[in-house]
């Protein structure tokens, strides 16, 4: 398959997923652990910012640093979780989901050539930390025991998201792909 061909595809699935919500629920699968599993992958905030940031590890200058990259994204979204249970929601928080995805967008964008700066560490820096949020609004939501059932299930989904996203870069050029994730951002904002 010709990578125009993926990235087509890619493209397709990312524009096509359901509207970004922090809100679960929707699935009728009762706040559980599939409920957890299955958000990511319809969740298009989610599903956006985890292959986005699959995409930016593999632009890491090594595979050590692409993993690292990809268990600090993963670390950082139950951090949210813990923060969002023990603290609640704050005001803003859909608004730092969307920004997160125009940042990963521009960080994909500016290190596509690899180059190490002060600007590609900020942005990079910045995306990783952004990824909190996304956990945050699952963790402010929900409780106790619904939270233990459906934040593993949704860590086991955003590690296969990533992963593919990681594996995806092989393929699919990040000139390509890091304005797709802008479009969805775009959607994101027009259509939530």
């Amino acid at each position: 398959m010709k990578k125009t061909h993926l990235g087509c595809i890619s493209a397709a699935l990312l524009i096509a997923s359901p509207l970004a919500s922090a809100h679960v629920g929707v699935h009728g699968l009762h706040n559980s652990f599939l409920e957890g599993f299955v958000h990511p992958f319809f969740g298009l905030d989610h599903l956006v910012m985890l292959l986005a940031m699959g995409f930016v590890a593999r632009q890491a200058n090594s595979v050590k640093k692409g993993f690292a990259l990809m268990a600090s994204v993963l670390g950082f979204m139950f951090a949210g979780v813990l923060l969002g249970e023990l603290s609640g929601a704050i005001t803003g928080m859909e608004t730092l989901i969307l920004g997160s995805v125009f940042v990963v967008a521009a960080t994909m964008w500016k290190m596509r050539n690899k180059e190490t700066s002060l600007t590609n560490t900020v942005l990079l820096s910045l995306s990783v930390t952004l990824v909190l949020f996304h956990g945050w609004a699952h963790g402010a939501e929900l409780g106790g025991a619904v939270l233990m059932e459906f934040a593993p299930g949704m860590l086991l989904a955003s590690t296969i998201i990533v992963s593919l996203g990681y594996q995806l870069a092989r393929f699919i050029p990040t000139r390509f792909m890091a304005p797709v994730v802008a479009a969805s951002g775009a959607c994101i904002a027009l259509l939530g």
